[in-house]
């Protein structure tokens, strides 16, 4: 996915070592785990629930090579002493034919000079939170911005069923994206989700919902449905349509999907030039439907990280 502050850590060292570099400070991991979360946050939507660590890195281990197996057989103590010192001989002969072998500091080459201004540029440019036009490349260097735990315990259950015991959701229910040929693809924990842009003067998300219906085998199929985004246990995103409809795919009988006629959006609650506070954070997105009428209803809950569709403002 996105490059590491850790990854981001040992390609500086290895250019520095390249450049024949003495003492230059490297960058480290606490560059990106010191980022100031509150910067990506935004103000009026402080997070209730506890943020978990981001994953760490592993401890890198020695493996097999203190196996006593593999240590070569002692001398006797006859021969010690010398066999130190042939050693030593030994060692000081590479240490010397590995300086010659070094160019001069005063003298670095073009690779090194390349690699230099690699390394100059990745510390310009610093651990980033928000992106735009389109999710972080494999080669970004993505700002370590912890994610929620879990999901928030006081989320309020549909309204759909006030006043009688909540019902277990019996639909399976998928959420996803489409690309520009129609096709669908799912939306995972963890990926990146746009914050998009329209004419009602705001940006929202668009997630496309897949159900699997059950018995049902009409073209066309009316849901209600509920959408909202969740910043920690704080609601900032919602979708104001309660009824839609969805149309059968191309899969298994009974599954539908939203028409695309028909979107539906995420939209937040602030106008268009708070965008950028709300990029790069990470949102709980919930889409729930069900068979109106019925205790037939399902749920699907996503944890994603959001960039900005719009191009990075000049200057």
């Amino acid at each position: 996915m996105a490059l590491s502050s850790y990854a981001a850590r040992h390609l500086l060292v290895a250019a520095a070592i390249a450049a024949g570099a003495g003492c230059g400070a490297v960058p480290d991991k606490a560059v990106a785990a010191d980022v100031a979360v509150a910067d990506a946050f935004p103000a009026d939507a402080a997070p209730d629930a506890p943020l978990a660590d981001a994953q760490g890195q592993g401890d890198l281990v020695a493996g097999d090579l203190n196996d006593p197996a593999d240590a070569a057989p002692l001398a006797d103590s006859a021969t010690q002493a010398s066999d130190a010192a042939d050693a030593t001989a030994d060692v000081t002969e590479v240490s010397d034919a590995g300086a010659d072998a070094l160019p001069d500091s005063d003298a670095p080459t073009g690779d090194a000079d390349a690699a230099g201004e690699t390394v100059d540029a990745a510390i310009d440019a610093g651990p980033q939170v928000c992106f735009h036009v389109a999710p972080p490349g494999a080669d970004a260097w993505v700002a370590d911005v912890p994610a929620p735990a879990a999901v928030c315990a006081e989320v309020a259950p549909p309204e759909w069923f006030d006043g009688q015991p909540l019902p277990p959701p019996t639909l399976d229910l998928k959420v996803g994206w489409r690309d520009a040929a129609g096709a669908w693809h799912p939306y995972n924990n963890g990926d990146w989700v746009p914050l998009l842009t329209a004419n009602q003067g705001g940006f929202h998300v668009e997630l496309v919902p897949v159900a699997t219906v059950p018995g049902q085998t009409a073209a066309a199929l009316g849901l209600q449905l509920q959408s909202f985004t969740l910043f920690g246990c704080e609601q900032i995103g919602n979708a104001a349509t309660a009824m839609s409809t969805f149309v059968q795919t191309t899969g298994p009988e009974g599954e539908y999907t939203l028409d695309p006629a028909k979107q539906v959006f995420t939209i937040f609650g602030t106008g268009i030039g708070n965008i950028d506070k709300y990029c790069g954070i990470w949102i709980h997105v919930y889409w729930r439907v069900r068979v109106k009428g019925s205790n037939q209803w399902g749920e699907a809950v996503r944890l994603l990280r959001t960039y900005n569709s719009l191009p990075a403002p000049k200057g």
